[in-house]
């Protein structure tokens, strides 16, 4: 296999064989493999992820149950009201508007993700919300 220098630019061929990269390979073009690609680096989280059922109240800042990761919630509209607000931040003012106003749609669906130890209030004029969850990143 021919020894290729890291600080040429090569464009087009191929390379017959293994290729051994010490360091960063980048690419600003297309990357195909044609077989299978293994990454060595990294961490496989998905499957730890937890998934929790909050019990947020209306017009109340709350933290999640588990305030050590960041999670995105997902909160579905239950009863359409006639005015919907979401917001969040480090301490129980919420500072943070997410939603500034909306009329919420029975069905609606708001998506938020929450940092770490943050809290989420959500206010709703009439509006109740049928599901909330929080999975987590």
């Amino acid at each position: 296999m021919p020894l290729y220098n890291p600080g040429i630019l090569a464009t087009g061929g191929s390379i017959t064989g293994d290729l051994t990269v010490t360091g960063n390979l980048a690419s600003d073009g297309t990357l195909t493999s044609g077989g299978i690609l293994t990454a060595q680096a990294g961490t496989n989280s998905a499957s730890s992820a937890p998934a929790i059922t909050p019990a947020l109240s209306n017009n109340t800042a709350a933290q999640l149950a588990d305030t050590t990761r960041d999670y995105m919630l997902y909160l579905e509209v239950g009863t359409a009201g006639t005015g919907f607000t979401l917001s969040i931040g480090p301490a129980n003012t919420t500072v943070n508007a997410v939603v500034t106003s909306v009329t919420p749609v029975t069905g609606m669906l708001f998506t938020v993700r929450i940092p770490a130890g943050w809290y989420v209030k959500w206010a709703g004029t009439a509006t109740t919300l049928a599901n909330q969850l929080a999975v987590g990143c």
